[in-house]
């Protein structure tokens, strides 16, 4: 069964409330990683089901978008590591996404 796709951009909107509020001052880090980032981190095999398994549903995929917008604001240089990874996964995502919703269209 498909998740429903509210439920899940509600679900995005909570982690990216959390993510936008976590900005803690470069002294607190002292050379330890952003906490954000561990988040994204943690919870990336996650981000990538989700976008796999709702790709063709427009809010989940810009919730998803949205949340790693304010990730990246919150660890501003410290996203650098994800860049790349979070980059390609958006494409491939947005892609298929594009597919899919083509495909159900007809």
């Amino acid at each position: 069964a498909q998740p429903d796709p509210r439920s899940v951009a509600r679900e995005l909107d909570r982690v990216t409330a959390v993510v936008r509020c976590a900005s803690p001052p470069p002294e607190l880090l002292q050379g330890r990683p952003h906490p954000v980032l561990i988040v994204v981190e943690r919870l990336w095999p996650t981000f990538e089901a989700v976008a796999a398994r709702l790709r063709a549903s427009h809010l989940v995929v810009e919730k998803l978008c949205r949340c790693y917008k304010h990730a990246m604001r919150s660890c501003r240089k410290h996203f650098e590591p994800l860049l790349q990874r979070m980059t390609a996964h958006l494409v491939t995502s947005l892609e298929e996404g594009v597919v899919a919703a083509a495909a159900s269209s007809q």
